[in-house]
């Protein structure tokens, strides 16, 4: 089963017969800000569409830190790009891992930086946050994410390489 390490995280794939992953999965379905921000989509399905493969663009995975689950990612690619869809449980979000970064903020960091170490081809990372998820936008772009197109919902923001 793929998965990948970063100096602070373990990006591994989901196994819906393991109870803890099924527990940080329920938890953020039923959770109302992934409801709101990620719509209707049923994360599950994701993961469990993620293959066995090496690649880790177009892939999902729950995101660990010291052998708790704290997150989830999704990568997307394109032609020159690769799309990020993530989400922090709930007694994760906001929550200093060090004097410098919330959990999120160094997932989506180390994330970044393997998917730009792995696929040169990359030129740039993309997320979609909505406007009205202001914690969300200003993690982004603490993180290195800069907005390039505003004025629409939701906003999309690239991590030049």
């Amino acid at each position: 089963m793929t998965e990948f390490k970063t100096n602070n995280f373990i990006f591994f794939r989901f196994n819906p017969t393991n109870d803890d992953e099924m527990e940080a999965i329920n938890t953020l379905l039923n959770d109302r800000y992934v409801q709101k921000y990620l719509g209707n989509v049923d994360i599950r399905d994701f993961l469990l569409a993620s293959g066995d493969d090496d690649e880790i663009s177009d892939s999902s995975f729950l995101v660990g830190f010291n052998d708790e689950i704290v997150g989830y990612l999704s990568t997307f690619s394109g032609l020159d790009a690769i799309d990020l869809e993530y989400a922090v449980l709930p007694q994760f979000r906001g929550k200093k891992v060090n004097e410098r970064d919330t959990y999120g903020a160094l997932m989506i960091k180390e994330a970044s930086s393997e998917l730009f170490r792995r696929y040169a081809y990359v030129k740039f990372l993309r997320v979609y946050i909505n406007e009205s998820n202001v914690l969300s936008l200003e993690m982004a772009k603490k993180v290195g994410f800069e907005v390039v197109r505003d004025g629409f919902n939701p906003y999309e923001l690239h991590m030049e390489r």
